[in-house]
């Protein structure tokens, strides 16, 4: 759950860094990225072999979907 949660917020950081006009949301959902990228590097590590999901389940798919639209 928290590789799906951590890549949810990666996605849809990037979606918030391309569309908005906003500088100070771009930097912050820039700042998600960043630190989401590292905390999914750590949590790698930290499953010791563990099989982590490389695409967001069918849930968070479907939240994505919806803030694209």
């Amino acid at each position: 759950r928290a590789a799906l949660g951590n890549m949810f917020e990666i996605q849809s950081s990037q979606l918030a860094v391309n569309r908005t006009q906003n500088e100070q949301i771009r930097a912050f959902a820039q700042r998600m990225v960043n630190e989401h990228t590292k905390a999914g590097e750590a949590l790698k590590t930290a499953a010791q072999g563990q099989t982590l999901p490389q695409q967001l389940d069918q849930a968070h798919a479907q939240m994505l979907q919806t803030l694209q639209g």
